[in-house]
């Protein structure tokens, strides 16, 4: 006779190209929208299946702290137990899909298996979730020290807000002539920020938006590429930030990011990236 591990195990396999191929109708509350700092939190299982080649699991669950990769910013890592911590999944992956998160991973030990319906206990890496807040913030800072700076012709493009190799790309150009110079300026810009904001109560702005709210809480309004009517959640730093439509961790306040460094200005076509690392307090 099968054991119960096995049993589950064949049930998830012949549930598996039904999961892929149709929309998933769950849908994940992210946790980390209201609090980045949230590092434990409790979800339900509601589905689980293998992958196609079947050698990693995927859980889907109603609620998460963890964030995939999106928006520059890479995948948090952890992992889930049982909440009597005799079970144990490694977090390998995370994915979007439709209105899910999908956490891809493997058993600690081969046959565990979880539940659906069970309450599991989730736990994301602190120290590099909060280096990735950090550094994502740090993105968001350039472009109000860019505003500052006044280089208002830039426009905000894509970010890369990884650890290593850090950039914002905007869209135009700057005169060769002033690159080495604005290195300097905006690194003096944007700690300036980072030292204004020493004492001030009032930390990041987050809020999860309608489309007309958001319209009035971005100074430029909704951005083009967002479909009318979506709900979006919009981040602030500052009250000089003017806003910008985001799904990822951010610092609690400005302060956290604590030292910024731009490191370089190169051309990319039409557009400009400023390349951009960050300093601990310990450095």
């Amino acid at each position: 006779m099968e054991s119960t591990a096995q049993q589950q195990t064949e049930e998830i396999k012949t549930e598996e190209t039904k999961q892929v191929t149709e929309k998933l109708q769950y849908k994940t509350t992210r946790d980390y929208f209201e609090d980045s700092y949230k590092f434990v939190s409790k979800g339900t299982l509601l589905d689980l299946w293998l992958t196609d080649k079947g050698d990693e699991h995927v859980l889907v669950l109603d609620r998460t702290i963890f964030h995939p990769q999106g928006g520059g910013q890479p995948s948090d890592e952890g992992f889930i137990t049982s909440v009597d911590g005799k079970v144990k999944f490694i977090i390998k992956n995370l994915q979007h899909k439709d209105d899910a998160i999908l956490h891809i991973g493997t058993y600690e030990q081969d046959g565990e298996v979880f539940e659906r319906g069970q309450e599991l206990l989730l736990n994301v890496d602190e120290l590099k979730r909060r280096a990735y807040a950090r550094y994502h913030s740090a993105g968001h800072l350039l472009d109000v020290a860019m505003q500052r700076a006044g280089q208002t012709q830039l426009k905000p493009g894509k970010g890369y807000h990884f650890t290593s190799g850090a950039y914002v790309e905007y869209i135009g150009n700057v005169d060769n002539s002033v690159k080495d110079k604005l290195v300097k300026e905006l690194t003096i810009v944007a700690n300036q920020i980072i030292q204004e904001q020493q004492g001030v109560e009032k930390g990041v702005w987050s809020k999860n938006c309608t489309y007309e709210e958001a319209g009035e809480a971005l100074k430029e309004g909704v951005p083009s590429y967002i479909p009318k009517g979506q709900d979006l959640r919009v981040i602030k730093l500052t009250d000089e930030d003017s806003g910008c439509p985001c799904g990822g961790t951010h610092v609690k306040h400005v302060t956290d990011i604590v030292e910024i460094e731009i490191t370089k200005i190169i051309k990319k076509g039409k557009n400009t990236r400023v390349s951009y690392t960050l300093k601990d307090k310990s450095s």
